[in-house]
């Protein structure tokens, strides 16, 4: 470089010193060589660099290879979709490691990498794309996403004392305390006898459930429509969640005391939704429970929310009041007019992680087809002597109950 800059009529520029330092590298590699490789090297040298026309600065050589670099890249990516863009994108990145390790190296490596340009026959099928039809236009935008059918959000999982085990035991089993036992504590005079407390328990059981599904797909689908088998299977598992979430709380729902009364009944001029949760909260609490949580339809909720007066006027609730201080849970899933307050710690639940399996049953290896089959297992804790501190109610029910009784 201090040569080039010697002898160079002018100043170099960033692009100049670029290209001679990298021309210089690989002078210096050349001449490590010996015999017949050196030979070898200096020659690829000036087969890159090439001829440099008269009057033409050694920047504007680099430009013009700069140009034909860029128009060798748009000519390879001329006709790839954006599947195809990503496919080949997932293929290098699987060769990853063989790729750094032969850079590293020099040793040589391959990648194998399809990219179909025709339609597949596929698409004609209503069996995946209802309506579909063959279209094979160029000037087409490919558009990746996958617009699905809205589902109610689940909220089981977060409302109640739940965590995932690596295996749910078939049978969950534990002692609870039964009515039965004699004897209390009592104040004892010196030398005094003291009386004898006996406490009595029983075993109590629950019973793992599994909730499963299957899909059945072909070779060529899952050939042609990657990405949308990929969000078949998202919404497979979303499908089988929420089958087992449902059970969940449909055995919460048949768990939970009913309500029968509380220190508000007859006590309220207008009773309201808001009130119905506050009897319900005031019934778990005379059982000594300290209840965190509410479940209710989002309508329910938003009744809760919007109170008036008599006269119509809107009430102001704190946000830290607006459901008597529990925490909301709200879906659709739960049936409009249905308030249920619970503790969540007196309900356990454990669970595996979702499943997928693949295989072939019957006779589908030879017509190319298989089996996805997706399930999760679940263990339910519902204690007898814990049902107190739950509490449900309907809220036409509840609001006769607490309104004042006219004299």
């Amino acid at each position: 470089m201090q040569i080039c800059r010697s002898k160079a009529t002018k100043p170099l520029t960033t692009e100049e010193e670029s290209f001679l330092a990298n021309i210089g590298e690989a002078f210096e590699t050349a001449a490590n060589e010996e015999g017949v490789e050196r030979g070898k090297a200096l020659q690829s040298i000036m087969d890159k660099m090439g001829d440099v026309p008269e009057g033409q600065t050694m920047s504007a050589v680099v430009r013009g290879l700069a140009q034909t670099i860029d128009d060798m890249e748009k000519k390879a990516q001329r006709g790839l979709t954006s599947s195809q863009r990503f496919n080949l994108m997932a293929k290098l990145e699987e060769k990853r490691d063989v790729i750094q390790r032969a850079r590293r190296s020099g040793e040589a490596w391959d990648i194998e990498f399809h990219a179909k340009r025709a339609v597949s026959g596929i698409m004609t099928s209503a069996n995946t794309l209802t309506g579909a039809t063959a279209f094979n236009n160029p000037n087409l935008y490919d558009d990746m996403d996958v617009v699905f059918i809205q589902y109610p959000k689940n909220f089981i999982l977060d409302a109640i004392n739940s965590r995932q085990v690596s295996k749910v035991p078939a049978n969950w089993k534990w002692k609870e305390q039964i009515a039965g036992g004699t004897g209390v504590p009592t104040v004892v005079l010196e030398a005094g006898t003291k009386p004898l407390v006996d406490y009595k328990f029983e075993w109590k059981y629950a019973s793992r459930n599994k909730y499963a599904a299957r899909i059945e797909v072909t070779e060529e689908e899952e050939m042609d429509f990657e990405q949308l088998q990929l969000s078949i299977i998202n919404m497979f598992e979303r499908d089988v969640l929420t089958v087992y979430q449902d059970a969940v709380y449909a055995a919460i729902l048949t768990y939970a005391t009913t309500y029968v009364s509380s220190a508000l009944d007859g006590k309220l001029v207008a009773p309201s939704i808001y009130s119905v949760i506050g009897a319900l909260k005031l019934a778990v609490q005379a059982a000594n429970y300290d209840p965190d949580i509410v479940i209710m339809n989002p309508g329910d909720a938003a009744e809760a929310i919007y109170l008036q007066t008599v006269d119509g006027m809107q009430q102001f609730i704190p946000a830290d009041l607006q459901f008597a201080g529990l925490r909301p849970f709200l879906s659709n899933k739960v049936t409009i007019g249905t308030v249920i307050v619970g503790t969540s710690a007196t309900i356990q639940e454990q669970h595996g992680a979702f499943i997928i399996r693949k295989g072939v049953a019957d006779g589908q290896f030879i017509t190319n087809e298989s089996t996805i089959v997706g399930e999760i297992f679940s263990a339910l804790k519902l204690p007898i002597a814990s049902k107190a501190s739950w509490a449900v109610g309907s809220v036409a029910t509840l609001k006769g109950l607490l309104k004042v009784v006219q004299a």
